[in-house]
């Protein structure tokens, strides 16, 4: 009996939160980048020019294949950290711990049962969305060419 682990002790710990949002993330990820990875399937030709030059699959891959795949990265990576951010059903169902909860735990917590101060609510919702606004701005480019790459026929 020492040794078990309560379910809510054992997703409590920050190894299986991690492990969670990476399998979510990959799951995500992959449906992102199958798109661009099924379209970059008709681009042999690149592929059959660096053989020709002389090229190994390490470069093929991280000099080829990788920047074209760039856009899809960006646009999957934007989508997970924005997912990630905004999980608030496994969080509030499985998380116990106070210094473990997520944030928007912590904007549901500055709603009462009959009261609620909405000038703190905005307050916090506004410093909340500084990170996922960083984020978008850092990867716009790529998020971009990513959304408008199937756009254009040709």
């Amino acid at each position: 009996m020492g040794r078990q682990m309560r379910l809510d002790q054992y997703i409590s710990t920050y190894v299986e939160l991690t492990r969670k949002e990476a399998k979510e993330a990959i799951r995500r990820g992959l449906v992102c980048v199958a798109g661009t990875v099924v379209k970059q399937a008709n681009c042999k030709e690149l592929e059959e020019a660096a053989v020709m030059d002389g090229a190994g699959h390490g470069i093929i891959f991280f000099r080829i294949i990788l920047p074209l795949s760039m856009p899809a990265i960006a646009s999957a990576s934007i989508f997970n950290f924005v997912s990630a951010w905004n999980n608030l059903l496994f969080p509030l169902v499985f998380i116990s711990k106070d210094s473990m909860k997520t944030i928007s735990i912590g904007l549901l917590s500055f709603f009462g049962a009959y009261t609620s101060d909405y000038g703190a609510v905005m307050a916090a919702i506004g410093v909340s969305i500084i990170p996922p606004i960083i984020m978008y701005i850092l990867l716009q480019e790529k998020m971009e060419k990513g959304l408008t790459a199937g756009a254009v026929k040709g």
